[in-house]
């Protein structure tokens, strides 16, 4: 909440999938030569364009829902008004299917692709199962998560085209509880990219919070993701609150970590 007090306007913080803006401004220093062109094709409320922005880089968006399209915008004025330097746009769109003219537009030109994929499937336009444990609610999630894969599968095919050479694309997913299981989408975002013709670069874990717990946990920095702790009180599974970082590149490297997909 205080890295977007002032900096954001009301109804940023209501976004399912936001990324911190602390986050997102470490990753485009990181990655990003300064000028360099930043892509989000889940742009949301326009985080990791706003951060671009107050950095001095030009930034280009997407965003499938009209509501935070119109959000991001407002982010965006506030953010010039504010005194950020780098030119930024969100269009309304579809990032399965973008437009041939911001595709001409963008083609190898890109540096840093930097998103949050969305949890909720909104790529394939489907929604989430009914919370049961019965086998046709599980069947529907499988065939969601098949369309979910299809869509990311289509937007990570349509970045590579963006990006330049040495471009890479980040992702950051971060971890959630449904129905008394913990959802990460890290691993099926992974073998999606390597069947899109990416190599994983790095694989970086970014802390979030502890749980409220007197409870000792593992630390996420030194603990596979999704590692849980019980707590013995209300026998209630907490988890450290983090995100997983994958950095993604188009040429082979050196120490390329492809091969660990679980």
């Amino acid at each position: 909440m205080k890295q977007r007090r002032g900096r954001y306007v009301a109804g940023s913080r209501a976004h399912p999938d936001r990324m911190a803006p602390d986050l997102a401004r470490d990753l485009i220093l990181d990655y990003t030569a300064p000028g360099g062109l930043v892509f989000d094709p889940f742009a949301g409320t326009g985080t990791s364009l706003v951060e671009a922005a107050y950095l001095g880089h030009g930034s280009t968006g997407i965003e499938i829902e009209r509501d935070w399209v119109s959000i991001a915008r407002d982010n965006l004025g506030r953010a010039r008004l504010l005194g950020a330097t780098g030119s930024a746009r969100i269009v309304h769109g579809n990032a399965t299917r973008p437009s041939a003219a911001l595709t001409a537009r963008l083609a190898g030109t890109v540096n840093l692709v930097l998103a949050a994929p969305p949890r909720t499937r909104s790529m394939a336009l489907a929604t989430s199962p009914p919370a049961s444990a019965s086998g046709r609610s599980r069947l529907v999630e499988h065939r969601l998560l098949a369309d979910w894969n299809i869509g990311m599968f289509a937007v990570l095919n349509h970045c590579r085209r963006l990006l330049r050479p040495d471009g890479l694309i980040v992702l950051v997913t971060r971890p959630w509880w449904r129905d008394g299981q913990l959802h990460d989408l890290t691993g099926p975002i992974l073998r999606t990219a390597i069947r899109a013709g990416l190599h994983l670069a790095d694989h970086r874990i970014a802390a979030d919070a502890l749980p409220r717990s007197e409870h000792p946990v593992t630390h996420a920095a030194t603990a596979p993701p999704g590692l849980r702790a019980i707590d013995r009180d209300t026998h209630r599974p907490s988890a450290v609150r983090h995100s997983d970082v994958l950095v993604l590149s188009t040429r082979a490297r050196g120490g390329d970590l492809d091969h660990d997909t679980r």
